[in-house]
């Protein structure tokens, strides 16, 4: 039995072996709808089709029902048949069969890791956040609409700042600080409202030495919160006053690299030398030697 993959975070896709189903939209929203309600009980078709096409009467939602369906059987070529139960009044997907469904991984290992004491995670839990993270391909459903939709999408995108929080915090405590500083920015990308990780990133420059770059945070930081929100960013101005007040720490990394380039340079220049020598030493000298002649 082919195993198939469906993921509804960002744009809703059906996948297998012989790589991404071209599915039309009504099917990509079935789909998604199904794998969103109907995992641990089935769904009785005429609320399905009253959640897919609610301006609609009864009537038409049912013949959109019957064609959508008679289009994924075609865009599967029946892949899907052991694997979404078509009953006369339920769908469901099969308990057990092989439909891999991305979200449902997603929310149980970001869960399962999160609720973890940060001093407990280990590189294991890390490599698995990472892989949740790079899977979250964008909003829910993206490009679907529907009111059923709109709380859903809510909640994965809290499971995905919750999962970038604790990448950053992770990768802070365990000293890899350009990785949190691309963490943060993800995170500002979809929620950049949050002072608190402006104040982390403003601290991060501090650290690595980028003083200027800190302060282009800063500022940008207060755009968004005093002009756009009319609120203050005191959590912000105090991380830029830390780094003001101590003042630049030296770039470490740029100093033993500038040392090893000088170091590599030297060594090029000595290796010029003792081959110059070495080529004057096995040049034969046919400069003949004055004799002192006797007056």
């Amino acid at each position: 039995m082919t195993s198939m993959t469906l993921n509804v975070l960002g744009c809703p896709r059906l996948s297998g072996d012989g790589g991404t189903v071209d599915l039309p939209p009504a099917g990509q929203l079935l789909l998604g709808c199904v794998a969103l309600h109907a995992n641990d009980a089935p769904l009785r078709r005429e609320r399905l089709a009253e959640m897919l096409w609610p301006d609609m009467d009864a009537q038409n939602q049912k013949a959109r029902l019957r064609t959508a369906l008679w289009r994924i059987k075609k865009a599967t070529c029946g892949a899907l048949d052991d694997v979404l139960i078509v009953r006369k009044d339920t769908l469901v997907f099969e308990h057990g069969a092989p439909l891999i469904q991305t979200h449902r991984t997603f929310e149980r290992e970001v869960m399962m890791i999160c609720a973890k004491p940060l001093a407990n995670m280990s590189e294991t839990d890390a490599a698995t956040l990472l892989a949740m993270v790079e899977s979250y391909n964008g909003p829910l459903m993206e490009g679907h609409d529907a009111p059923w939709i709109a709380p859903m999408r809510e909640r994965f995108s809290d499971l995905y700042s919750a999962a970038l929080e604790r990448q950053i915090k992770y990768l802070r405590a365990t000293g890899r600080d350009h990785e949190s500083i691309r963490s943060s920015h993800e995170l500002l990308a979809i929620d950049p409202y949050r002072e608190d990780v402006h104040a982390a990133l403003i601290t991060l420059y501090g650290q690595s030495g980028r003083p200027k770059r800190a302060l282009r945070q800063y500022q940008s930081c207060r755009t968004l919160m005093e002009k756009d929100l009319g609120v203050p960013t005191p959590t912000a101005r105090r991380s830029l006053d830390g780094i003001l007040k101590e003042g630049p720490t030296p770039d470490l990394g740029a100093i033993l690299r500038a040392l090893e380039a000088g170091v590599r340079d030297l060594n090029t220049q000595i290796q010029d030398l003792k081959s110059t020598l070495h080529r004057r030493e096995d040049t034969p000298n046919l400069q003949q030697p004055r004799r002192n002649s006797l007056v």
